[in-house]
């Protein structure tokens, strides 16, 4: 009976695999849509029980969740969610997922204001098939409240109840933070607990009680941590912060008490944790079984933190039940030598999705069961894409002695000798690249290109090597890309003379500042969504009456080294300044609906260039964010990108 049932089981995935997977083939022969298109495949996800799984499915432009019934049933579409930018879905109980997508607008109804990114927070009903936006204003409510949410939501089962508790916004003389209660069983939706101004999230325990809120006031620096005690949030720490402030990180395992995350508290630049029993409401000591990572993992119903994420590997987790720990390494050994990451779990810890990313197994999903022990593909991410191209950890020294390390993306079938290289600088710049599947770097070396991801300092590595980035915006940031390139002309690795560079967001500016401030080095650059004028930038990006706007404004002075909005070193290491030394070709690549770097950053830059007669291709992404959240515009992208490298840097 087992095995019969098993066989259907697996039958109903096939015809999955039928919608999703075609013939296998290697990387240099997969045309670049595959990489250029949104994934055809995802957000696979496990039902609470195990008994059911959702997934997305992209043609085109549009998504479409589908769902597969362990128990047997035929696969369905649930419903179409069209083009619609979803960001994320996960399962509320077996009969609601919940879906969070975005768009980019002004702000909602009658308000007044530039355009900015709005995330709405949708609910699908399994069992009614309808689809619903969570915080929908009605008449009961004596607040005007807004559609869109500003959290991510937490999820409670309360006495044979589906609670789900997430971050809005309702409007008294100014729009303001408040805690939403949506009851999925009733329908029954209401706010709370109303936040002021300096709002900045709650904490809700498994019965539904708020437990610990905090505040960060960014004009005077004060930060404020709330915990129940005697029935009411009463501040149990407080300080002064100017950037980076204590934060509550979940509950302990235990429950017990709240975690509270702190940046840069060790002095090795790691992140620290410290506990606030609810007894006591005195924050305790470091916790030691947090050392060494990362971020935290939460269980999804109830907010503890179950384990933690290593600084060794951003794909890893170390739970601290030990039943648990043993069963996630005999899963990562069932992938050896292969990127294994946990995409969502059932609530027993015995059926999972699994992302598998490695040259045996390419990009894929899995469904795992603990019962048999056996795996199935679900299907591939990027369609046709079944073989991946090798990554390498590289580590270099720049100019002054540090130590950079990055990655090296390798063509297939080509010899690591004398090839042409791209370097990719990632955004943020407080980011970082690891050597998990990435669909841009992938792209190019389809093309016969090595492709160097370097980790300059100012990257998220760890507290000490992001802040030995802070004032050299411009300056060792950008020269530790070029020490890479050397680097690897002279193991014999890439041809000097066959270097361009691409980037995106930071990355873009990187891109022209290797064109104009760093000289020399490329023979072409590429820049998409690149700041190119930094004072105008900063006075876009630090917007007024915004409760952010003094900690933004720190956080980037603290970057580009500067004391004011007026410091010169904001000209000075503005690539708009310099066009008339620019000597290679440059393509600028902008979407028009950018809310993060304005699109006249690429405007003016294109005008620039044009005056001072140089050599500039400039693109526009018509209906496209910072993100390349939409197909057709991520695929334009990439044919530019890959036309503009082969004309003026040919990889053959």
């Amino acid at each position: 009976m087992r095995n019969r049932f098993l066989l259907k089981v697996w039958s109903c995935i096939l015809f999955l695999l039928i919608l999703i997977v075609t013939v296998s083939t290697v990387a240099e022969d997969v045309p670049i849509e595959s990489y250029g298109r949104l994934p055809a495949l995802e957000n696979v996800a496990i039902s609470p029980s195990g008994s059911y799984i959702a997934l997305v499915k992209t043609v085109n432009e549009e998504r479409i969740l589908y769902l597969l019934s362990l128990k047997g049933d035929e696969p369905k579409i649930a419903c179409r969610i069209g083009k619609a930018k979803l960001r994320d879905i996960v399962w509320a109980d077996d009969e609601h997922i919940l879906m969070e997508v975005s768009t980019t607008s002004g702000p909602p109804l009658e308000f007044t204001g530039s355009k900015g990114e709005w995330y709405m927070l949708l609910a699908y009903d399994v069992r009614k098939e309808n689809i619903y936006n969570l915080l929908t204003f009605d008449k009961s409510f004596k607040e005007f409240i807004l559609n869109n949410i500003i959290g991510t939501p937490s999820i409670r089962h309360i006495n044979g109840e589906t609670i789900v508790f997430v971050e809005g916004l309702y409007v008294k003389s100014h729009t303001l933070p408040a805690l939403f209660k949506a009851n999925l069983t009733t329908g029954h939706l209401e706010i709370v607990s109303h936040g002021t101004i300096h709002s900045n999230g709650w904490l809700v325990d498994e019965k539904g009680e708020i437990m610990g809120s905090q505040t960060y006031n960014s004009r005077t620096k004060q930060w404020n941590i709330y915990i129940r005690k005697d029935g009411e949030l009463t501040s149990v720490a407080t300080g002064e912060a100017e950037i980076e402030y204590p934060g509550i990180s979940g509950f302990s395992p235990t429950g017990d008490e709240i975690w509270v995350r702190k940046i840069g508290g060790d002095g090795d630049g790691d992140p620290v944790w410290n506990p606030i029993p609810f007894e006591s409401g005195i924050m305790g000591e470091q916790l030691q079984e947090m050392q060494g990572f990362r971020g935290r993992v939460l269980d999804p119903y109830s907010d503890r933190i179950i384990g933690g994420v290593p600084f060794a590997n951003d794909a890893d987790i170390v739970f601290f039940d030990q039943q648990r720990q043993k069963i996630w390494e005999s899963i990562k050994m069932k992938f050896p030598g292969e990127h294994v990451m946990i995409a969502s779990f059932s609530r027993d810890f015995q059926k999972f999705i699994l992302l598998i990313d490695g040259t045996v197994s390419g990009y894929a999903y899995f469904y795992m069961d603990l019962a048999s022990f056996s795996s199935t593909r679900i299907g591939d991410v990027y369609e046709g894409l079944t073989s991946i191209s090798e990554v390498r950890p590289v580590e270099y020294t720049a100019a002054d002695g540090m130590k950079i390390p990055g990655y090296l993306t390798l063509p297939m079938k080509r010899e690591a000798k004398n090839l042409p290289l791209v370097v990719l600088p990632h955004g943020g710049p407080a980011s970082h690249d690891t050597n998990l599947f990435d669909w841009w770097s992938q792209a190019l070396a389809s093309q016969g290109y090595a492709v160097l991801q370097p980790n300059f300092r100012g990257s998220s590595l760890n507290w000490k090597f992001m802040s030995a980035g802070f004032g050299e915006w411009g300056r060792k940031m950008q020269t530790d890309l070029s020490d890479g390139v050397r680097y690897l002309v002279k193991e014999g690795v890439v041809d000097a003379n066959r270097v361009c560079i691409v980037g995106a967001s930071y990355g873009g500016y990187a891109a022209l500042a290797g064109a104009t401030l760093d000289a020399g080095v490329y023979r072409c650059a590429i820049s998409l969504a690149g700041p190119s004028d930094l004072k105008s930038f900063l006075k876009s990006t630090v917007k007024k009456g915004s409760p952010s706007s003094a900690q933004t404004r720190r956080y980037w002075d603290r970057y580009f080294g500067a004391s004011n909005p007026k410091d010169p070193i904001l000209k000075a290491i503005s690539p708009l300044g310099y066009a008339e030394k620019v000597s290679i070709p440059i393509m600028l690549i902008h979407g028009r609906d950018d809310t993060v770097v304005p699109y006249d950053q690429s405007e003016k830059m294109a005008e620039a260039l044009k005056d001072a007669n140089k050599t500039v291709e400039f693109v526009t992404l018509k209906n496209e964010d910072h993100w390349l959240s939409r197909s057709e515009t991520r695929l334009q992208m990439l044919d530019e990108t890959i036309r503009f490298l082969k004309k003026y840097n040919p990889p053959y």
